[in-house]
């Protein structure tokens, strides 16, 4: 059995504040939404949070990925005929991931998996798969996707204008058999036995949203 421990949903707040801090400045949307949608994770068992640590791991969902950096990357050696180094580090896919990691401390394996609109469901069954072995007893499986600024006008050309695609981020915090047992006063709420249905989409990621949505 997976266990569902805490959930954490970007609720559209302003990233202004959390830009503005230093380790932030260079962090892209995408890191900026998803960290905000794991921190109300986080938050929520911070009495727990040291043992969690002891045996985490983490999946990112994303069907787009670095897309505004890799776009801004590419312009800007077009442009000047520069290529600037950070922001290719950001435009790589692992790139989101390896950020959340660190602010996190997470330590066990960390996935991305991309896959369209499949790429929630993709990274659920990566997260359930890691805790079913063993490998790991707790799982932050966190999904986000944006429109990229500068791909608007493709984007609108691959998706039908009926599927009105926004960005979003949402979180689940997991945990085993295992997991669960270990740590005194870890209380679920609820668990993954039966799935929802997936719902129309508001962007390709979004099946750990709507699932969030359900608990």
């Amino acid at each position: 059995m997976i266990y569902v421990i805490a959930k954490g949903i970007y609720e559209k707040e302003s990233l202004e504040n959390l830009f503005s801090q230093g380790e932030f400045r260079r962090a892209t949307r995408n890191m900026g939404i998803a960290y905000l949608s794991m921190k109300k994770c986080v938050d929520t068992v911070t009495l727990h949070w040291e043992k969690i640590q002891s045996s985490l791991g983490a999946v990112l969902g994303t069907s787009h990925g670095e897309l505004n950096a890799t776009a801004e990357f590419l312009s800007e050696l077009a442009i000047s005929n520069t290529a600037r180094p950070l922001i290719f580090q950001s435009s790589l896919h692992n790139a989101t991931l390896g950020f959340l990691a660190k602010q996190f401390g997470v330590t066990g394996p960390t996935l991305t998996v991309s896959n369209l609109e499949y790429s929630g469901e993709e990274a659920l069954e990566a997260a359930e798969t890691l805790l079913l072995s063993n490998t790991i007893s707790f799982c932050l499986v966190t999904c986000c996707d944006l429109i990229p600024e500068k791909l608007s006008g493709p984007f609108s050309d691959m998706y039908p204008p009926q599927k009105n695609l926004k960005e979003g981020a949402a979180t689940l915090l997991l945990a085993n058999e295992k997991g669960i047992s270990e740590i005194e006063g870890l209380e679920p709420i609820g668990n993954l036995e039966t799935l929802p249905p997936k719902r129309f989409s508001q962007y390709d990621s979004d099946y750990i949203e709507s699932l969030a949505r359900t608990f």
